[in-house]
């Protein structure tokens, strides 16, 4: 049985190419629970000083039971724990703001480039390659979508490019009604997760591993965590049952390859493993062969199910 302040967290598992690629990254005898407390606090303080501190420091708090305290830095599995929240227990964003209070992104024309001009991958690097290099972790919101929508800095380009996407731009949109914030996992939280999404604070979190992938790839992951936020909006599949555990992947698998096959047509083809990869990370190149895995299967609904049935029976 779970503790009764269980929250659950859904994303986006490194798929099974993935695992064969990675070492596992260790932290020595550091519960999930306590590390990801410790983000949320040491996050808000550096962000927001303290006003909000105090009710971040709060969240923290109720983490600290929310994730099955398995010894080591959590697994994809661990990262992904489900279990019931208490019933009084609601959904209370980390971020709630009606208004601009951050530095703004403007909109881009869909013909443009996704990319920011003060980037040196802008403009210098192939489009299946351009990569945030920045890596600033300022707070921006986007006039294109509304103030309900606050990421960092380098998740910019991700929105551009989403926004140039018909159901990126109404995922966005559902984002920024729901005040949804996308932000980054420190060092110490680094998992085989590529992000997940908190419902009980509507934040996604995205591991610091890749969030410096090129933007393509980055975007295909919070493609997937805003579906995930998009149903959490609507009350569609949330139910914490093994049926709505898988439904709820296999629509987030379905929108990352409605996303790829997107991007496909745009740029003549996805992008081919007779491109020179070797100008990707290791861990970029893990990323890489999902995305492919997923945008050339015949079944995502069969890769979903497989990649989530042992998660969803626990």
């Amino acid at each position: 049985m779970t503790a009764p302040t269980d929250l659950p967290v859904r994303g986006r598992v490194a798929g099974r190419r993935f695992e064969r690629l990675s070492e596992p990254h260790r932290r020595d005898a550091e519960t999930p629970r306590l590390v990801l407390s410790r983000a949320l606090c040491a996050w808000a303080s550096l962000r927001f000083g303290k006003v909000l501190l105090v009710p971040v420091l709060l969240a923290a708090l109720l983490l600290l039971g929310a994730l099955h305290p398995a010894a080591g830095v959590p697994s994809a599995v661990a990262l992904e724990a489900e279990s019931s929240p208490p019933a009084e227990l609601v959904s209370t964003p980390l971020m709630a703001l009606d208004s601009y209070v951050y530095p703004q992104i403007g909109p881009v024309p869909e013909t443009d480039p996704w990319c920011l001009r003060e980037n040196p991958s802008c403009g210098r690097d192939p489009w299946w390659a351009e990569r945030n290099e920045p890596q600033d972790a300022q707070l921006v919101q986007y006039q294109f979508v509304g103030p309900g929508l606050v990421t960092e800095q380098r998740f910019a380009e991700v929105a551009r490019l989403l926004w140039q996407w018909s159901e990126g731009r109404f995922l966005l949109g559902e984002a920024a009604a729901h005040h949804v914030a996308i932000v980054t996992l420190p060092d110490s939280m680094s998992s085989l997760a590529y992000a997940a999404y908190i419902p009980q604070y509507r934040v996604v979190f995205v591991n610091r591993r890749f969030t410096a992938a090129p933007t393509w790839m980055v975007a295909a992951v919070l493609a997937h965590e805003l579906k995930h936020a998009a149903d959490h909006r609507a009350g569609s599949r949330q139910e914490l049952d093994f049926e709505d555990c898988i439904a709820r992947e296999q629509v987030a698998y379905q929108v990352e390859a409605r996303y790829l096959q997107w991007l496909g047509a745009r740029y003549q083809g996805f992008p081919s493993r007779d491109l020179p990869l070797e100008r990707l990370a290791p861990d970029d190149l893990g990323l890489y062969l999902d995305l492919y895995h997923v945008a050339t299967s015949p079944d995502v609904n069969a890769e979903a199910f497989e990649d989530y049935r042992q998660h969803c029976a626990t």
